[in-house]
């Protein structure tokens, strides 16, 4: 398959690197974990020296849901590496298909270095104010629109 929206970044805490790619065949994304290695010849390339598994062996997907070509972004403000990614769904009756996944920290498993986690941002507990009591009956197939 084809490979893309690669993605190339410092896992923050560490002196490690991801190197993330998209295979568009499968439409899965994948990570390994390494150390970037310059090289100061100009005539040869610089050097990934893997410390996990190569890309795409084993587990060593983002997710194992419809999740796809995503992307990072560095947070400087709280040192952490922020991910996004398109979740592939459509919904029927609508002229779209798809939305982006809720904002993930990567970071490396403390328990195995060479291991990543994506966890929810912290931000997102703020979109938790409460509940809103509805009491309303909603026939087979009717369209119901939330207060």
């Amino acid at each position: 398959g084809i490979w893309e929206c690669p993605d190339f970044y410092r896992v923050p805490g560490s002196d490690s690197y991801v190197f993330k790619a998209s295979n568009e065949s499968t439409r899965t994304d994948w990570w390994a974990v390494g150390k970037y290695v310059e090289v100061n010849d100009s005539s040869k390339a610089d050097l990934f020296e893997l410390e996990s598994a190569d890309i795409q062996e084993g587990a060593q997907r983002v997710d194992f849901g419809t999740f796809y070509a995503s992307k990072t972004f560095h947070d400087p403000v709280h040192d952490r590496q922020i991910l996004i990614g398109w979740i592939n769904y459509h919904c029927n009756g609508t002229d779209w298909a798809g939305i982006q996944s809720f904002p993930r920290v990567v970071s490396a498993d403390p328990g195995n270095a060479s291991r990543l986690m994506f966890e929810p941002i912290a931000e997102i507990a703020q979109l938790r104010n409460g509940s809103v009591p509805v009491e309303a009956v909603v026939e087979a197939g009717a369209k119901f629109m939330f207060p």
